[in-house]
């Protein structure tokens, strides 16, 4: 079986997202993965190893994002194939009942056929408004 492309390893880690996939999520990360959102709700956040990435998307698929479905608008393929990224849109339903939205670029990089690193931008008001209670 070959290797897949970074590209390929984004849009897995996105699709597995949305199934909270926590088996696919580990098999497609590096035991050494960095999963960073520069500009979260609570400022820059940094979440490092395979263990501790699964934690954390288990904690958003089960405290906040009853369904997730993202849209990817564009990839985008890197002069080093150890990278890619992609632009794509949100749609959520939240626990909470309602609902949040957004838009995101990520940056990938890939080592021996998982993701390293896993670093995704947005912007952090439409979920802070969507989390806090009316």
């Amino acid at each position: 079986m070959s290797t897949p492309t970074t590209g390929e390893l984004l849009v897995s880690m996105l699709r597995a997202i949305e199934r909270n996939d926590m088996a696919a999520i580990a098999e497609l990360t590096h035991p050494d993965v960095v999963f960073e959102t520069p500009y979260g709700p609570g400022g820059e956040m940094r979440t490092e190893g395979r263990e501790a990435v699964v934690a954390l998307l288990k904690a958003v698929g089960e405290t906040m994002f009853a369904e997730a479905k993202f849209t990817i608008d564009r990839e985008y393929a890197c002069a080093d194939p150890a990278f890619a990224m992609a632009e794509y849109r949100s749609d959520v339903r939240l626990h909470n009942g309602g609902t949040y939205g957004n838009r995101y670029i990520a940056v990938c990089e890939a080592r021996d056929g998982q993701i390293i690193l896993f670093r995704e931008y947005f912007n952090p008001l439409p979920i802070m408004q969507s989390l806090t209670p009316a």
